[in-house]
């Protein structure tokens, strides 16, 4: 079933809380996904460091702001991605991912794990950790316009027998 209007699954729901019960597994939203959400750049996030209250309640109002304005998705999803490009560490994004899932339901963090998971299958976790410290690296390098630097890393990368690929989804790594 895919339902044009997310206000009316709200409204559904709300009136008809058995008959929701029964049928929200079977509910299907199409969102875009953009690239910033791709599984590789939530499944990089640590859990080092403590959550900062005060940016994730600034990001949790701004998302609470936007769902409550008549269930206004879009600019929902635009918190959710400007809270992935934010300066804050990584405890305080995987904190406002979990909570903006509560609502948007689109497993994220689930996500990412199994990504991390099929990426990583049969590889040490000092070899994961590694190569997405070099890709982050790379993107930062790329943000940069230091494509000298993203290149170099790239090419460290292959000596090290990691083949790396862009792809819309973000970037995929393997062995070579």
């Amino acid at each position: 079933m895919i339902v044009d209007y997310e206000k009316s699954i709200i409204d559904f729901a709300n009136a008809n809380p058995e008959g929701w019960k029964q049928v929200q597994d079977d509910v299907v939203i199409l969102y875009p996904t953009p690239t910033i959400w791709n599984s590789h750049c939530i499944a990089a996030l640590s859990d080092d460091g403590d959550v900062d209250s005060a940016v994730f309640d600034e990001f949790r109002k701004r998302f609470e702001d936007a769902v409550t304005d008549d269930c206004n998705t879009s600019m929902a999803l635009t918190v959710v991605y400007d809270a992935l490009k934010a300066e804050t560490n990584d405890a305080t994004k995987k904190a406002l991912i979990a909570s903006f899932d509560e609502v948007l339901s689109l497993d994220l963090l689930k996500k990412a794990e199994e990504s991390k998971k099929d990426a990583s299958s049969g590889e040490d976790e000092e070899t994961v950790r590694f190569v997405t410290e070099k890709i982050e690296e790379r993107k930062a390098a790329k943000k940069a316009k230091d494509f000298a630097k993203a290149d170099a890393i790239r090419q460290e990368l292959l000596d090290k027998g990691i083949v790396i690929e862009d792809t819309r989804e973000g970037v995929k790594w393997h062995r070579a």
